[in-house]
Order: C-alpha cells, then structure tokens, then sequence
C-alpha cells in the first residue's frame, strides 16, 4: 500500500491540476444527484448521465452498504492494490 501514498501532500489549483477539476465536477453532481434524491426529484444533467455511464471500479455511484463496506480496512486494501473484493 505504500507504494500508491508515496509522493508528499502539496496544493494545486483545480486551474492546473486537471484531476481535481474531474473531482469537482464529479463531487458537484453527486451532490446534487443525492439532494435531488432526498427530494423525490431527478438530477437531469447530460455530464452526470455521462460521468455514470463510465466503467470504473470502485463503481462512480455508491449506495450506504458499499460505503460500510469499504469502511473496512481489508476491503480498501484489495481496491488500492488493484484486487476486487
């Protein structure tokens, strides 16, 4: 596991660091998909439509017993070596 945490924490700009810009983004419409949600609407959005369609594991949209599950330190271990669960 060291070896995905080896480089020191530093700061950029989502204005410069594109990876944080595709967290924003991605972090923004999950946001508004759960509030949606919580108030018996849909999040219609062409990005988030597109941004769920990816294949991507752990999967982009995750429900309450995928996060107690990854709450287990075992199972974040497998998903950060690369192994599924």
């Amino acid at each position: 596991m060291q070896t995905v945490f080896m480089e020191e924490p530093h700061s950029e700009t989502d204005e410069d660091f594109t990876p944080l810009q595709a967290a924003d983004l991605y972090a923004w419409h999950l946001h508004r998909d759960y509030v949606e949600t919580q108030l018996g609407r849909e999040h219609k959005d062409s990005v988030w439509d597109a941004l769920k369609g990816l294949r991507t594991y752990p999967p982009l949209v995750l429900n309450e017993n995928d996060l107690r599950s990854m709450a287990r330190w075992d199972y974040l271990e497998k998903i950060l070596s690369g192994t599924k669960p």
